[in-house]
């Protein structure tokens, strides 16, 4: 991304909505008219916090994050998931977590093509004992916003949370793989 050339309105894993030729705009994606008035939130969640994952994160972050917060959003390395250091206490800690209602997003600190937990045996692993929610190309600022308005709308609601998450909303999230 960019913040002062003029591709900074790029779509990060996002086709070009339109071109310009001949003095014609050119749609790659279909206009869709609004349906109804615009609604903006008011009502939004403030318990979630992003972990940005770093070489020698520490594991005793983890526990202050999960008695702090309802979701945590850990920005992992690349599609790999949680480094070996942290295992034992994200083990420890997500296992009280889950009785709570709380819970985990993955997402990744690579800008373009998103993220697959699935690649990595250890990922895979995690993602399936705690059923995390995965943001795969979302950008970050998509899923903070997505995630703070689903929490404060079905607060507890891990399955309504769920389930709206992966229901793209403007194009936010397009790979969901096989959470559908």
């Amino acid at each position: 991304m960019m913040a002062r050339s003029f591709n900074a309105f790029h779509s990060v894993n996002f086709p070009v909505l339109a071109r310009l030729q001949d003095y014609h705009i050119i749609r790659y994606i279909p206009f869709e008219p609004m349906r109804e008035p615009v609604k903006f939130q008011t009502d939004l969640s403030d318990s979630i916090c992003v972990m940005k994952l770093i070489p020698g994160a520490r594991p005793e972050m983890l526990e202050y994050l999960f008695d702090n917060y309802d979701c945590i959003v850990i920005e992992s390395f690349g599609v790999r998931g949680i480094p070996n250091n942290l295992l034992d206490k994200f083990y420890a800690e997500m296992g009280k977590w889950a009785e709570k209602g709380k819970f985990i997003v993955m997402a990744t600190q690579v800008v373009n093509e998103g993220s697959n937990m699935e690649i990595y045996q250890v990922g895979n692993k995690i993602k399936k004992d705690f059923k995390l929610i995965e943001a795969y190309d979302m950008t970050l600022e998509a899923t903070l916003t997505k995630l703070m308005f689903l929490m404060a709308r079905y607060p507890h609601d891990y399955e309504m949370i769920r389930k709206k998450f992966y229901t793209p909303i403007n194009y936010d999230i397009l790979c969901a793989f096989s959470e559908n």
